[in-house]
C-alpha cells in the first residue's frame, strides 16, 4: 500500500493533523472541540472512514475542551470505522477530557476492542 500524505484540518483554536501510513491512522487533536469546531473532525473523519479495515488511534494528548458536539463527532467517527471492518480509540486524554467522556458513557464506547 503507498503511503497517503498527511493531511491538516484547522479551525480557530482546534487542529487536526493526521498521520496515515499503510492502514494506520494517528489523528492528533488539539485545541478545543466544540460546536464550532466539531464540524471540522467531522470532515476528517468522513473521509477516513472510506478505508475499510481502517484502525484509527485518536490522540487527545492536546485536547483541552470537549463538548456534545465534539463527543457526537467522535461517536459518528467511531461508527464509521468500525462499520469499515477498522478499529477505533483513544489515545492519552488529558483527565478532564477524559472525564466528560466518562460522564457522558461513551469513553468505554469508544476504546471497546472490535468484535470478531
Amino acid at each position: 500500500m503507498a503511503r497517503e500524505p498527511a493531511g491538516l484540518w484547522s479551525a480557530e483554536e482546534f487542529s487536526v493533523d493526521v498521520l496515515d501510513e499503510e492502514g494506520l491512522t494517528v489523528v492528533l487533536l488539539s485545541g478545543e472541540l466544540d460546536l464550532s469546531t466539531a464540524p471540522v473532525l467531522r470532515e476528517c473523519l468522513e473521509r477516513l472512514s472510506s478505508a475499510v479495515g481502517r484502525t484509527v488511534l485518536m490522540d487527545l494528548t492536546n485536547l483541552t475542551f470537549v463538548d456534545s458536539s465534539g463527543i457526537s463527532a467522535l461517536i459518528m467517527g467511531c461508527k464509521r470505522t468500525r462499520a469499515q471492518g477498522g478499529s477505533f480509540s483513544l489515545i492519552s486524554p488529558q483527565p478532564t477530557v477524559r472525564r466528560v467522556l466518562q460522564m457522558q458513557g461513551v469513553f468505554e464506547y469508544l476504546n471497546a476492542p472490535v468484535e470478531s
